[in-house]
Order: structure tokens, then sequence, then C-alpha cells
């Protein structure tokens, strides 16, 4: 007798050892190069299961990064709500600490090779956030301002890119410092003049 929630956590390891396969293959070659027969060999599973969940390698590759994206929301959402400043060093420090957990996976998704749409999808989510937290902090939106955040979010983008193909040496409370001193004098000038 199958005990209940037994299928349930089948198809949950079915779908992390393909996502797993999938990753150890995206970080040899780039996913135009991945066969759906060399996920199913390295994660010992039928083609047939894999198609029970995704359509191709490009299927699982936005499902990969729609799971990402919800969660590093997920964990913004989490770690501003009690915020009252637009963004803090203790702000920044979770979201390197974030970066720093799923480094593996970050890494791989902001490289060239696999897909530059997650970089700029990252950006977007990125100027959302920022809209919406200095929208409740009363500062009124200039279009100017839409410059110096599309030169913040580039900026913290090749930061970010460049502290994990280092191995992430330098720690996560300086980088963070380091982010708020390069952004905070363009966002100040509207901060400071919001009146």
């Amino acid at each position: 007798m199958i005990k209940k929630g037994s299928g349930d956590r089948r198809v949950r390891y079915t779908k992390m050892v393909l996502k797993e396969s999938f990753i150890k293959l995206l970080s040899e070659k780039s996913v135009n190069k991945i066969t759906i027969k060399e996920i199913c060999d390295l994660a010992d599973i039928n083609r047939t299961t894999f198609y029970a969940h995704y359509t191709d390698q490009y299927d699982l590759l936005r499902k990969l990064q729609d799971e990402l994206m919800s969660e590093i929301i997920s964990y913004l959402t989490q770690h501003t709500k009690s915020s009252t400043s637009v963004v803090s060093t203790q702000t920044l420090e979770r979201v390197f600490e974030y970066i720093k957990e799923n480094s593996d996976i970050c890494n791989l998704f902001l490289s060239e090779s696999v897909d530059t749409n997650f970089e700029n999808q990252v950006i977007k989510l990125f100027h959302e956030w920022f809209i919406f937290y200095w929208k409740q902090s009363g500062v009124n939106i200039q279009l100017d301002m839409e410059y110096v955040y599309a030169f913040s979010a580039y900026g913290c983008i090749g930061i970010i890119k460049k502290w994990l193909s280092e191995g992430m040496i330098m720690p996560i409370e300086e980088m963070a410092q380091l982010v708020m001193k390069m952004t905070s004098p363009g966002l100040n000038l509207f901060t400071e003049n919001k009146d």
C-alpha cells in the first residue's frame, strides 16, 4: 500500500534530480548544446518521466529561473517589511547572504553563456522594488531618478558578478557597504530634495 504523500515525495525527488543534473550540465555547456537524453542519463530517469514535468530543456531552464526569482522576491519581502528606510546596509547584507547561499545557481544564471534574459528579470525586479520603497518613503519619482536607478542597478549586477567570479572573497558586510557608498550619493540627491 502506498502511503499518502509518497507520490508527492517521488515527484519532488524526480524534479530535484532533474534540476541538479541540468544545472551540472549547464555549468559545462550552453543550454542549446544540452540534450534531454544527457539530462535523463545523468539523473538516471527515463525520458517519459522528464516529459511528464517539462516540455524541453528550455522549459526546465525557465522554470528554474522562475523559482529563483520567486525565492528572491520572497527573500526581499521577508527582509524589508519592517525596514523604515528605502535601502539599508543590513538589507543589502541579507541580499548578499542569499546570493552566497545560492552562489552556484546565481553565478550560472548571471553568466552570459546561459541566458541574458535572467539578468534583465533581476534588474526589473529590483527596479520595481526600489520604486515601491521610494514611494513608501515619500520620495517623488522623477525622470532623472530612473537614470540614477539604471546606473545603480547595472553597476550592482556588475559588482555581484565580479564578486561571484572571484569566489566571494570579500566579506558580505564590506560588499554591502561598498554598494551603499557607490549608489547612495546619486539617490540622496533625490531623497534630500523631495520637497
